[in-house]
Protein backbone atom coordinates (compact mmCIF):
# COMPACT_ATOMS: atom_id res chain seq x y z
CA UNK A 1 0.00 0.00 0.00
CA UNK A 2 1.48 3.37 -1.05
CA UNK A 3 -0.94 5.51 0.93
CA UNK A 4 0.92 7.42 3.59
CA UNK A 5 1.29 10.70 5.38
CA UNK A 6 4.88 11.95 5.30
CA UNK A 7 6.02 14.28 8.03
CA UNK A 8 9.10 16.33 7.01
CA UNK A 9 10.99 17.98 9.82
CA UNK A 10 14.33 19.14 11.18
CA UNK A 11 15.92 19.45 14.57
CA UNK A 12 18.94 21.32 15.95
CA UNK A 13 21.39 18.74 14.57
CA UNK A 14 19.90 17.57 11.28
CA UNK A 15 17.69 18.76 8.46
CA UNK A 16 15.79 16.86 5.78
CA UNK A 17 14.38 14.34 8.22
CA UNK A 18 11.16 12.50 7.40
CA UNK A 19 8.80 10.10 9.05
CA UNK A 20 6.25 8.06 7.07
CA UNK A 21 2.90 7.08 8.56
CA UNK A 22 1.61 4.33 6.30
CA UNK A 23 -2.12 3.71 5.93
CA UNK A 24 -3.66 0.31 5.42
CA UNK A 25 -6.81 -1.65 6.13
CA UNK A 26 -6.20 -1.57 9.89
CA UNK A 27 -5.46 2.16 10.05
CA UNK A 28 -7.78 4.23 12.18
CA UNK A 29 -9.68 6.98 10.45
CA UNK A 30 -11.58 10.10 11.35
CA UNK A 31 -14.01 12.32 9.48
CA UNK A 32 -15.30 15.68 10.58
CA UNK A 33 -17.97 17.60 8.70
CA UNK A 34 -19.46 21.03 9.37
CA UNK A 35 -22.78 21.98 7.81
CA UNK A 36 -24.17 25.50 7.48
CA UNK A 37 -27.92 25.46 7.02
CA UNK A 38 -28.20 29.27 7.25
CA UNK A 39 -29.36 29.59 3.64
CA UNK A 40 -31.42 26.37 3.62
CA UNK A 41 -35.08 26.18 2.67
CA UNK A 42 -37.35 27.45 5.45
CA UNK A 43 -39.00 24.01 5.82
CA UNK A 44 -35.64 22.43 6.56
CA UNK A 45 -34.66 25.21 8.95
CA UNK A 46 -37.89 24.77 10.95
CA UNK A 47 -37.33 21.01 11.20
CA UNK A 48 -33.80 21.58 12.50
CA UNK A 49 -34.85 24.36 14.89
CA UNK A 50 -37.67 22.31 16.41
CA UNK A 51 -35.29 19.52 17.50
CA UNK A 52 -37.73 17.30 15.64
CA UNK A 53 -35.52 14.25 16.17
CA UNK A 54 -36.54 13.99 19.81
CA UNK A 55 -40.18 15.06 19.53
CA UNK A 56 -43.29 14.10 17.63
CA UNK A 57 -43.76 16.68 14.93
CA UNK A 58 -45.69 17.40 11.77
CA UNK A 59 -42.94 19.51 10.22
CA UNK A 60 -41.86 16.71 7.89
CA UNK A 61 -45.32 16.22 6.41
CA UNK A 62 -44.39 18.03 3.16
CA UNK A 63 -40.71 17.13 2.78
CA UNK A 64 -38.10 14.94 4.44
CA UNK A 65 -34.46 15.99 4.04
CA UNK A 66 -31.66 13.39 3.99
CA UNK A 67 -27.96 14.28 3.63
CA UNK A 68 -24.79 12.23 3.99
CA UNK A 69 -21.50 13.18 5.61
CA UNK A 70 -22.91 13.74 9.11
CA UNK A 71 -25.74 15.76 7.61
CA UNK A 72 -29.39 14.91 8.01
CA UNK A 73 -31.33 11.80 8.83
CA UNK A 74 -35.04 11.57 9.50
CA UNK A 75 -37.23 10.06 12.17
CA UNK A 76 -40.46 8.56 10.85
CA UNK A 77 -43.35 7.75 13.14
CA UNK A 78 -46.46 5.59 12.62
CA UNK A 79 -48.42 6.47 15.77
CA UNK A 80 -51.55 4.43 15.02
CA UNK A 81 -49.84 1.08 14.39
CA UNK A 82 -50.27 -0.15 17.94
CA UNK A 83 -54.07 0.20 17.67
CA UNK A 84 -54.35 -2.20 14.73
CA UNK A 85 -54.48 -5.10 17.18
CA UNK A 86 -57.07 -3.62 19.54
CA UNK A 87 -59.48 -6.41 18.63
CA UNK A 88 -56.89 -9.21 18.75
CA UNK A 89 -53.72 -10.51 17.11
CA UNK A 90 -53.31 -9.95 13.37
CA UNK A 91 -51.12 -11.32 10.62
CA UNK A 92 -49.36 -8.83 8.34
CA UNK A 93 -48.75 -10.27 4.88
CA UNK A 94 -47.23 -7.14 3.37
CA UNK A 95 -46.18 -3.76 4.73
CA UNK A 96 -44.18 -1.46 2.50
CA UNK A 97 -42.63 1.87 3.30
CA UNK A 98 -42.38 3.71 -0.04
CA UNK A 99 -40.51 7.00 -0.04
CA UNK A 100 -40.94 9.15 -3.16
CA UNK A 101 -38.16 11.48 -4.24
CA UNK A 102 -39.55 15.00 -4.63
CA UNK A 103 -38.91 15.91 -8.28
CA UNK A 104 -39.51 19.65 -7.88
CA UNK A 105 -36.84 21.63 -9.75
CA UNK A 106 -35.85 23.55 -6.60
CA UNK A 107 -34.25 20.38 -5.18
CA UNK A 108 -32.19 19.44 -8.24
CA UNK A 109 -28.52 20.33 -8.62
CA UNK A 110 -25.32 18.91 -10.05
CA UNK A 111 -23.34 18.98 -6.80
CA UNK A 112 -25.17 16.45 -4.65
CA UNK A 113 -26.26 13.15 -6.14
CA UNK A 114 -29.23 11.09 -5.00
CA UNK A 115 -28.09 8.32 -2.61
CA UNK A 116 -27.91 4.84 -4.15
CA UNK A 117 -29.76 3.57 -1.12
CA UNK A 118 -31.17 4.51 2.26
CA UNK A 119 -30.79 2.57 5.50
CA UNK A 120 -33.76 2.09 7.77
CA UNK A 121 -33.26 1.39 11.48
CA UNK A 122 -35.81 1.11 14.29
CA UNK A 123 -35.75 3.09 17.52
CA UNK A 124 -35.88 1.26 20.82
CA UNK A 125 -37.48 2.59 23.99
CA UNK A 126 -34.17 4.03 25.25
CA UNK A 127 -33.63 5.97 22.00
CA UNK A 128 -30.94 3.69 20.60
CA UNK A 129 -31.21 2.22 17.12
CA UNK A 130 -31.62 -1.42 16.23
CA UNK A 131 -31.89 -3.38 13.02
CA UNK A 132 -35.36 -3.68 11.52
CA UNK A 133 -36.47 -7.31 11.81
CA UNK A 134 -36.82 -7.65 8.01
CA UNK A 135 -33.30 -6.30 7.31
CA UNK A 136 -30.97 -8.78 5.69
CA UNK A 137 -33.77 -10.49 3.79
CA UNK A 138 -33.60 -10.06 0.02
CA UNK A 139 -37.01 -8.36 -0.02
CA UNK A 140 -36.12 -5.66 2.53
CA UNK A 141 -34.47 -3.39 -0.09
CA UNK A 142 -33.84 0.35 0.41
CA UNK A 143 -32.13 0.74 -2.97
CA UNK A 144 -32.98 3.73 -5.12
CA UNK A 145 -35.36 2.86 -7.96
CA UNK A 146 -34.32 5.46 -10.57
CA UNK A 147 -37.19 4.53 -12.91
CA UNK A 148 -39.96 5.15 -10.37
CA UNK A 149 -37.95 7.66 -8.29
CA UNK A 150 -38.62 5.87 -5.01
CA UNK A 151 -36.98 4.00 -2.15
CA UNK A 152 -38.96 1.00 -0.97
CA UNK A 153 -38.74 -1.16 2.16
CA UNK A 154 -40.74 -4.29 2.90
CA UNK A 155 -41.13 -4.23 6.67
CA UNK A 156 -44.00 -6.69 7.19
CA UNK A 157 -42.35 -8.74 9.95
CA UNK A 158 -41.32 -5.69 11.97
CA UNK A 159 -44.76 -4.08 11.60
CA UNK A 160 -46.43 -7.36 12.60
CA UNK A 161 -44.35 -7.43 15.79
CA UNK A 162 -45.35 -3.83 16.60
CA UNK A 163 -49.04 -4.48 15.93
CA UNK A 164 -49.00 -7.63 18.06
CA UNK A 165 -47.15 -6.04 20.98
CA UNK A 166 -43.84 -7.92 20.51
CA UNK A 167 -41.93 -4.71 19.72
CA UNK A 168 -42.49 -1.15 20.83
CA UNK A 169 -43.61 1.50 18.34
CA UNK A 170 -40.86 4.11 18.77
CA UNK A 171 -40.38 5.09 15.13
CA UNK A 172 -37.78 4.53 12.45
CA UNK A 173 -34.66 6.38 11.37
CA UNK A 174 -33.62 6.97 7.74
CA UNK A 175 -30.11 7.86 6.63
CA UNK A 176 -28.15 7.47 3.38
CA UNK A 177 -26.04 4.44 2.50
CA UNK A 178 -22.32 5.35 2.32
CA UNK A 179 -23.11 8.25 4.63
CA UNK A 180 -19.50 9.07 5.50
CA UNK A 181 -17.81 8.75 2.13
CA UNK A 182 -19.95 10.36 -0.57
CA UNK A 183 -21.74 13.73 -0.68
CA UNK A 184 -25.32 12.60 -1.23
CA UNK A 185 -28.58 14.33 -0.50
CA UNK A 186 -32.21 13.74 -1.32
CA UNK A 187 -35.49 15.49 -0.59
CA UNK A 188 -38.33 13.05 -0.10
CA UNK A 189 -42.02 13.76 -0.19
CA UNK A 190 -43.61 13.68 3.24
CA UNK A 191 -46.86 11.91 4.09
CA UNK A 192 -48.98 14.93 3.12
CA UNK A 193 -47.03 15.99 0.04
CA UNK A 194 -49.73 16.02 -2.66
CA UNK A 195 -47.36 15.34 -5.58
CA UNK A 196 -44.79 13.01 -4.01
CA UNK A 197 -46.39 11.31 -0.97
Amino acid sequence: NNTRLTFYYHNFNQSGLRLDFTCGAGTGHFNHFDHDYGTADSRLKSQIASNAFSADTVLGQQNIFIQSMAGLGAKIMFPDLSHMCDSGAISVAKAELILSVDQDAQWKNDVYKTPNGIWLKAFQEDGTLTTVKDAGAYWFNGAYDATNKVYKFDIARHISDICNGKKGNYGFYLYPVESTGKPYRVVLGGGKNSQYP
